[in-house]
């Protein structure tokens, strides 16, 4: 693939630019009167940019800033429909902070994917070597461990599974309690979820490697549990999710960054998805009731617009039916398309109530709660518990990936955090598509998180995605640490 170039890279962004300020920069003012047409806005630039991004990177459908733009303006225009009771018309800043954002993001996995030739060079990062007295301490990749490496981590998170198993006596996705996924959580839960990094690895490792057939069974048994049996069980969606889009990095890439592997893949994300929303147990009776189906009247006035909507729910009735007027049609999401609607656009609702109630700077207190899980700081688990948090109900408590930035320092904290983890997140793109070692599956697809997911929580204020940083760091010392002691 052609190294990407910072000039080129920047160059490309002025239309996008463009574009970004006019859509974010005019959408308070034409949404209470043309909502549906301000949310195509949304949809429609969701699909040209990420066809735009992907075609800027030579075909590359994984693209981080392809699939953030899709993923983010997409979210955006289905939470500007409102379709539930418990959105609400957002403050103008809310709308122009999520576009300041997005630019900002986009213009830092730029200037991260156009600084990585320099910082690799300066670097050696394909073979480094660091020399003291008395040793050569070498990082160079052994093909020979990876299989090993691969068993142990799915081995540790199957033991750990089956400890939390034996300590909580049930497992949730046979349980009738719609808690019991939460309820299910102890410390144990740390080391089977940090497995599920190895997934990509174990398909390297099928893909790249000559084994014996025994050895191919126990890479698809580990891949099986780690992305579907071990998240399925749990009922935990999100480390599905995570598993895998870590696993479908893998995937594409090592079948020729083809299109329907990708859309492959994201098919069997979704029914994973859906799979673990029904083993929730949650009735379609109380997904009403939690969250709250709006009544959309469609209608034609006298002045041509097709929008009003109806507060009234669940009883029929339609504005028109008390004056002798011929009743307008009533759309509402059914119950299920609720839940995954809802998962898609409460982060972005949230972070409307944090631009409009906040008022303080928690000064980086929420960027420090992954550490404070090592750290156990008393103080600051007492600062992070007293915070300011603002919710559309108290039940839907995420954010989307800015949330956390904001609340800390507000509108500096969106452009300085959302540059940074741009550009950190456009070297770590770089090195993938440059070396393609196998540990960078694991990096690169755990990087996907933020970046895909942008729109559910945010991702770098919490402990999972530093967690599985940190294991695929682990992996990468097992398959590549090695001492050569020096000649005399």
């Amino acid at each position: 693939m052609k190294e990407l170039n910072l000039k080129d890279g920047l160059k490309g962004l002025l239309p996008v630019i463009i574009w970004s300020i006019l859509l974010f920069g005019g959408t308070p003012f034409i949404i209470e009167e043309h909502r549906y047409l301000a949310s195509l806005l949304y949809l429609m630039s969701a699909v040209v940019l990420y066809g735009y991004f992907v075609w800027k990177d030579h075909k590359n459908y994984f693209s981080f800033p392809a699939l953030f733009s899709g993923i983010w303006l997409l979210t955006l225009g289905l939470a500007g429909l409102q379709l539930t009771d418990y959105q609400v018309a957002w403050v103008a800043k809310s709308w122009w902070y999520s576009g300041i954002g997005y630019l900002c993001l986009i213009c830092g996995l730029q200037l991260g994917r156009g600084f990585f030739p320099i910082l690799s060079k300066k670097l050696n990062m394909h073979n480094w070597t660091v020399f003291n007295e008395k040793s050569r301490i070498i990082f160079e990749l052994k093909e020979n461990r990876l299989f090993a490496l691969c068993m142990v981590a799915a081995t540790v998170s199957f033991l750990a599974f089956v400890v939390n198993i034996y300590i909580k006596g049930y497992l949730p996705f046979f349980s009738d309690s719609p808690a019991a996924y939460t309820d299910f959580y102890t410390r144990l839960n740390i080391f089977a979820y940090a497995g599920t990094i190895a997934s990509g690895l174990c398909y390297y490792c099928l893909k790249k490697q000559k084994l014996s057939r025994m050895k191919r069974v126990l890479l698809w048994a580990a891949i099986i549990y780690l992305v579907f049996l071990l998240p399925l069980l749990i009922v935990s969606r999100g480390t599905f999710m995570v598993a895998a889009l870590s696993l479908s990095a893998a995937v594409f890439f090592l079948n020729d960054r083809k299109f329907w592997v990708m859309v492959l893949c994201f098919v069997i994300m979704f029914a994973g998805y859906e799979v673990g929303s029904v083993a929730r147990n949650l009735t379609d009776e109380s997904l009403s009731v939690l969250l709250q189906p709006k009544q959309i009247e469609i209608s034609n006035d006298n002045n041509g617009n097709q929008q009003q909507e109806s507060d009234q729910r669940g009883n029929g009735e339609m504005n028109g039916e008390n004056n002798g007027t011929a009743a307008s049609p009533v759309f509402q999401l059914p119950p299920k398309v609720l839940f995954f609607y809802t998962y898609l656009t409460v982060g972005h609702d949230n972070f409307d109530q944090a631009v409009r109630f906040s008022k303080s700077y928690a000064m980086g207190i929420r960027e420090l709660v992954p550490f404070n899980v090592i750290l156990r700081s008393d103080s600051l688990t007492k600062k992070i518990e007293n915070a300011e948090n603002y919710l559309v109900r108290p039940y839907l408590n995420t954010g989307n990936l800015f949330s956390d930035a904001y609340y800390d320092f507000h509108l500096f904290g969106i452009v300085f955090l959302s540059l940074i983890w741009g550009a950190s997140f456009g070297i770590i793109e770089a090195f993938f598509l440059k070396y393609q070692t196998p540990c960078s599956f694991m990096v690169y697809g755990n990087t996907l998180t933020p970046v895909f997911l942008s729109f559910f929580t945010p991702w770098m204020s919490i402990f999972a995605v530093w967690l599985l940083w940190g294991t695929a760091f682990l992996i990468f010392l097992g398959s590549s640490f090695s001492i050569r002691r020096k000649e005399i």
